[in-house]
């Protein structure tokens, strides 16, 4: 039986996701814990980064012999820092310990280096190439406040654009706006007081929750509604054919919530994509992200 561990965590700002596989790949355990993100160690709030780690580490009944993690918010000024902070919790040498951008463990999740293109639709929306370790073409990722175009984010921001010029110039806009109730509904307040807070007084993910409100709306054929799906879906497009652009054509995977939150988005990526790029090989997996990041933490190992 074997007595060592290799742990693969994928670091969410909401949930930790994690898997401890024996040497020959079985998965021994999984679980969640805390979610948390690599900006926490750029503000220097190293003990928020590492909670959910040290949950992790509590459930463990195995000695961990490598560790691979994939995080939101790791960028190259912080991933030393976090490399040493973490090989520490786990009484590691640093050579046992990979930190990198979740995206990064999400691509190797479904190509190896040079092989396809990843666009990525979640809270936020990011493509992304890997010719090498050292060598990533990203396009996009930018944050709510620059981009985003085509994340969950976006779409309620663009929602709410739309539902606050009806309320400016028509006081019955909530009468026949099936888009404005569904949206105001998921607020709780049909007045700017409300929206304001909201928006204001929330981090980016509770904004990008009503995106949902979104779907419903396009379930309920509100055109506007719909018009935004059909964008965002256009946005996401937009990444692969940058990706495409700066290398060549292969396979893409577009992944993320958002391509769940109704048919009419992957409808539509399909119809853009094979009109711009005939013969292009599109899919949407849904990568398991920590698995992945354990079988990386084993091939770290034997390395």
């Amino acid at each position: 039986m074997s007595n060592k561990g290799f742990l693969g965590v994928d670091i969410g700002g909401t949930a930790s996701r994690w898997v401890l596989l024996n040497e020959e790949g079985i998965i021994l355990e999984r679980g969640q814990a805390a979610g948390t993100s690599g900006v926490m160690l750029a503000s220097g709030n190293d003990e928020a980064f590492l909670a959910p780690l040290k949950q992790i580490q509590a459930k463990l009944n195995l000695p961990i012999a490598s560790v691979c993690i994939g995080s939101t918010g790791i960028t190259p000024p912080v991933s030393v820092k976090a490399n040493n902070i973490v090989s520490s919790l786990f009484n590691l040498n640093t050579s046992l310990v990979s930190i990198n951008n979740d995206m990064y463990v999400a691509y190797l999740s479904l190509f190896g280096f040079g092989e396809g293109h990843l666009v990525s639709a979640g809270t936020g929306s990011i493509g992304l190439h890997l010719r090498s370790q050292n060598e990533v073409i990203r396009v996009g990722g930018r944050g709510m406040l620059i981009d985003d175009a085509g994340a969950g984010t976006w779409i309620a921001l663009s929602a709410l654009k739309q539902v606050c010029r009806l309320m400016d110039t028509d006081p019955d806009f909530l009468s026949h706006s099936i888009l404005s109730k569904c949206i105001l509904d998921k607020i709780g307040t049909t007045d700017w007081d409300g929206v304001s807070r909201f928006v204001y007084g929330q981090d980016r993910g509770q904004i990008g929750i009503l995106a949902t409100a979104v779907a419903e709306a396009a379930n309920s054929n509100d055109n506007l509604a719909i018009e935004i799906l059909e964008k965002a879906a256009e946005e996401l497009c937009r990444l692969a054919t940058c990706l495409i652009q700066r290398t060549e054509l292969h396979p893409i995977a577009f992944i993320g919530g958002v391509l769940s939150l109704h048919p009419l988005i992957k409808e539509s990526i399909n119809t853009n994509m094979k009109k711009n790029h005939p013969g292009c090989e599109i899919d949407f997996p849904k990568p398991d992200l920590p698995l992945c990041a354990a079988k990386l933490a084993i091939k770290l190992y034997n390395t």
